[in-house]
């Protein structure tokens, strides 16, 4: 199977578990507790070379909120998790004989989410969280008539701030958000010439979907 076909059912698999999401937590969720899913687009805007090698790329994201004090919407504690499968084609491989290297990033994270009642049914909220950044490459190539493939991974500090709404309809939120997500990075070359040295930060928008209140 193909990096680019794995990456549409990756796509598909992730789309489809965002609407099973979606669609039961209502009906599973306690009084204290959140359920969100959500899909975006992530627009890199620094470092210098991580802006030059990708462009806009789609992001899904999940999201649980656990609220000690559910009825006062003060404070909730936040586990997230994100993918994004980078949009690439700016990106130069050093290694000549590579003719695709696909990016992809996963984000787990924990953090804290201040929420502000700003109407009937309409609620503010900011975030702030902290976890773990991984970013993977596949590249595929091929040396005379040899094909070759590699991949491989880098472990970095993920950070992450952002704010948004979200409204009450029946017994589901729907809402959007900003949010700014960091990549701390530091793995110099790959075994494949595949380099990695940025801190990535992204300016992300948000559409959820989730439990309500």
């Amino acid at each position: 199977m193909s990096t680019s076909t794995s990456k549409m059912y990756g796509l598909v698999a992730i789309a489809a578990l965002v609407t099973l999401v979606g669609a039961v937590a209502p009906a599973y969720a306690g009084t204290n507790g959140v359920a969100e899913a959500g899909v975006g687009v992530a627009l890199p805007v620094a470092d210098g070379g991580y802006r030059k090698d990708y462009a806009a790329s789609p992001t899904v994201w999940l999201a649980g909120v656990y609220l000690p004090r559910y009825a006062s919407r003060v404070f909730g504690v936040e586990l997230g998790f994100e993918w994004t499968p980078f949009n690439n084609d700016g990106y130069k491989a050093p290694n000549a004989a590579a003719t695709q290297t696909d990016f992809t990033r996963f984000r787990l994270q924990v953090g804290g989410r201040y929420f502000r009642p700003l109407a009937p049914k309409l609620t503010g909220f900011a975030r702030a969280l902290a976890g773990v950044d991984i970013f993977s490459w596949t590249q595929t190539g091929r040396v005379g008539a040899v094909a070759f493939e590699a991949t491989d991974a880098d472990l970095g500090v993920a950070l992450e701030l952002g704010a948004g709404v979200m409204y009450q309809i029946s017994s589901f939120t729907v809402g959007a958000q900003a949010a700014v997500p960091i990549g701390l990075h530091n793995q110099k070359v790959y075994d494949a010439n595949v380099e990695i040295n940025h801190n990535a930060f992204d300016f992300e928008l948000r559409l959820t979907i989730g439990t309500s209140y």
